[in-house]
């Protein structure tokens, strides 16, 4: 009797990170497929608090934690420090908990690791210990194609060293990126293509042609869809932790 594949999921603590991640978690198990998701022992508790009782495929999944160092009266808001704790804290606790796991029962062992890109570290670990890995990306293409660019930024000095503009000005990445073609010149329609990009940075891109199928926009033409920018908020933007605590983090897990 062959053995049931195990994926060990782990999120970046934060909800743009963590509800992508459950849901492709939440997909696999569909399949048949043991999973155990990873969440840090802050998140785990808004998690579990927000799971409704008859929450279709959740129950697939085991929901474990481990602790991120971070003190209960630490400021949080702090990003570096909270960074340099988890950095130094959890990859010798997700390594405790794989071996765990592994050493618990040979049915139970860890066949892959999928991890949000944004703990690296976490597939640093599982390579360690052998284990097949897997990087996720919650973030558009957009995004990717951009942090590829960094270092180069860094140093035609676009960025500074902490990754800050050097100058409020417009970027072409690369003079072959191609926008999709429209035969509309409305400035509403690309707000849209372009992933709600506002429209006065939709206007700087137009006027310089810093996107090559971009036409020529007017920029008073042009208006927010309020129900567009409703829904943008909702899903996006973090809500000092509350996310988990309301209908909004249930209905973007429906979608």
């Amino acid at each position: 009797m062959s053995k049931q594949p195990h994926v060990l999921v782990i999120p970046y603590p934060a909800q743009g990170h963590v509800a992508p991640l459950l849901k492709l978690a939440t997909k696999i198990a569909e399949h048949g497929i043991k999973v155990t998701f990873v969440n840090t022992e802050f998140i785990e508790a808004k998690v579990m608090a927000s799971i409704p009782e008859k929450a279709e495929g959740w129950s697939l999944i085991k929901f474990v934690s481990i602790s991120d160092g971070i003190e209960r009266d630490d400021d949080r808001k702090d990003f570096d420090k909270t960074r340099n704790t988890m950095l130094r804290v959890m990859p010798g606790n997700l390594k405790d908990l794989i071996e765990k796991i592994n050493q618990s029962s040979d049915c139970e062992q860890i066949t892959c690791v999928i991890a949000d890109i944004s703990v690296r570290w976490a597939l640093e670990v599982a390579q360690n210990l052998g284990v097949s890995r897997a990087a996720f990306i919650p973030y558009g293409p957009e995004n990717l194609a951009l942090s590829f660019h960094v270092t180069k930024m860094i140093e035609d000095g676009i960025l500074d060293s902490n990754g800050k503009r050097c100058n409020d000005n417009c970027y072409q990445l690369s003079n072959k990126a191609s926008c999709f073609s429209t035969k509309i010149d409305c400035v509403e329609l690309w707000h849209k293509k372009l992933g709600q990009l506002n429209f006065k940075d939709l206007v700087k891109l137009s006027r310089k042609e810093v996107v090559k199928g971009l036409p020529k926009l007017d920029f008073l033409k042009g208006k927010v869809e309020q129900n567009c920018l409703v829904k943008k908020v909702l899903r996006i933007r973090s809500n000092h932790g509350k996310e988990f605590e309301n209908s909004h983090f249930d209905n973007f897990c429906d979608m």
